[in-house]
């Protein structure tokens, strides 16, 4: 396996032409691109054969156990994770003003593994496209799988009710999903996807209270990393924020594990649905063909990329 991996860097350096093109096709088939002109193409291309490079040595590494997880040629394969920043995809995390409470810490028992969606408790995986509003998508997925888990019924429940009408935040920008549970608590609840639906750009709020699904939140807090399994198997999947290195947006299956994301400038918004004995699974909002059926694992315990230090969680009357 390892000698093949290095034929293709190889090929990949010497020969582009024979190999790369049929790639590239076949890639550009798959995820339906098209670009505006030969120069974009071009540009698009250079950026493809750089990752590809990237994941071919990355899963060379994975596969002789010197990586915990397997990168893929997905659909941002052609674009670079700054990019995505420009985007509004990634996020800056900042609580500072939030009325929250802190829980204490406390030693008990859960079980081993967990996960919300053997309960029929978790939506589908959604994409919130070119928006910045993975703060939305991170609040609202909460509140479905909370609501179920407190009533047994599971509604997909409306993202562009929040990047409309939530004044505390600002649409496709950078936002906060502590202000998003803050707004559905003031506004008891949020609109049915199929009522208000998702478009991945800020618009006019169209907001009517005669079709809310009723959610009352009590409080919200920040759950300290000793609470956070037991948070979850109580009261349902939670938010949190982690950095993002580089390579995360190619990412496709494996236990998330990247010493340097702590450091990481940009955070994104996510939902945690669950655990094992050493990862969080988490529900990403970039779509099902992203990752591992949308969803990845991350390094649990050791606070990886800090996605232990910014849990936030609502909690329902």
């Amino acid at each position: 396996m390892k000698l093949m991996y290095l034929l293709i860097l190889l090929v990949t350096t010497t020969v582009p032409g024979s190999v790369l093109d049929f790639k590239w096709k076949l890639w550009k088939s798959r995820y339906a691109k098209s670009y505006l002109n030969g120069t974009e193409e071009l540009l698009r291309r250079q950026i493809w054969n750089s990752n590809w490079k990237k994941v071919m040595h990355h899963n060379s590494r994975a596969d002789n156990g010197k990586e915990s997880y397997w990168l893929e040629m997905n659909q941002f394969a052609d674009m670079t994770i700054e990019e995505l920043e420009q985007n509004n995809e990634l996020m800056p995390w900042d609580t500072e003003g939030v009325p929250v409470r802190i829980q204490d810490e406390v030693n008990e028992s859960v079980p081993a593994e967990f996960d919300w969606r053997e309960k029929d408790c978790v939506t589908e995986v959604k994409s919130q496209g070119k928006c910045g509003s993975c703060w939305a998508f991170a609040a609202v997925g909460t509140i479905e799988s909370r609501l179920c888990a407190k009533s047994g019924q599971l509604f997909t429940l409306s993202e562009q009710q929040l990047v409309d009408c939530d004044s505390g935040n600002d649409g496709c920008s950078p936002g906060n999903r502590v202000q998003a549970f803050e707004y559905i608590k003031a506004q008891e609840g949020l609109m049915k996807d199929s009522d208000y639906p998702y478009k991945a750009m800020e618009g006019r709020c169209d907001f009517n209270k005669r079709r809310l699904v009723h959610v009352v939140i009590s409080n919200i807090e920040n759950v300290t990393a000793s609470r956070i399994a037991k948070d979850i198997v109580t009261h349902g999947p939670t938010s949190s924020g982690f950095g993002l290195m580089k390579d995360f947006h190619l990412y496709k299956k494996g236990i998330y594990s990247n010493p340097d994301c702590s450091t990481a400038k940009k955070r994104h918004a996510i939902i945690i649905t669950g655990y094992g004995p050493d990862f969080w699974t988490v529900k990403n909002s970039w779509g099902k063909t992203w990752g591992d059926d949308g969803y990845f694992h991350i390094k649990r315990g050791v606070n990886m990329c800090e996605i232990e230090k910014y849990v936030w969680s609502p909690y329902l009357q």
